[in-house]
C-alpha cells in the first residue's frame, strides 16, 4: 500500500502530473532540456520534479554521456491502469504541453 501512497504524492503535483503526461503522449524518452523547452519551467525546477517521479518509481533514467533521458517505467498493472486513466485527460494546460 506504502508504494502506491508514493506514486499519488508523486502526481499530487501539478508539474509532475504535465511531466508524465508528456512521457506518456510522445511515448519516447524525454531529456531535461524538452520537459524545460515544452513545460516553459527552470531547468531546476524540471530536475527536481523528474528526482520525485523516479523516487516514486513513476519514470526510469539512462544516462547517454552528460545527457540523461527519462522514460515511463514499465511497472506493476496498477502503474499501467493509471496511465491508461492519465491519458484521457483533457486539461488545457496538459494539451498546450503537447504542442
Amino acid at each position: 500500500m506504502k508504494e502506491i501512497t508514493e506514486i499519488f504524492k508523486a502526481l499530487g503535483d501539478e508539474t509532475r502530473l504535465r511531466i508524465v503526461n508528456l512521457l506518456n503522449k510522445t511515448g519516447k524518452e524525454l531529456c531535461v532540456c524538452d520537459f524545460v523547452y515544452a513545460m516553459e519551467e527552470t531547468q531546476y525546477n524540471i530536475s527536481r520534479h523528474l528526482k520525485a517521479l523516479k523516487n516514486a518509481g513513476l519514470v526510469d533514467e539512462r544516462r547517454e554521456g552528460r545527457w540523461v533521458y527519462y522514460s515511463l517505467s514499465q511497472g506493476e498493472a496498477f502503474q499501467k491502469a493509471l496511465l491508461r486513466a492519465l491519458s484521457v485527460l483533457s486539461e488545457r494546460s496538459l494539451r498546450h504541453d503537447e504542442k
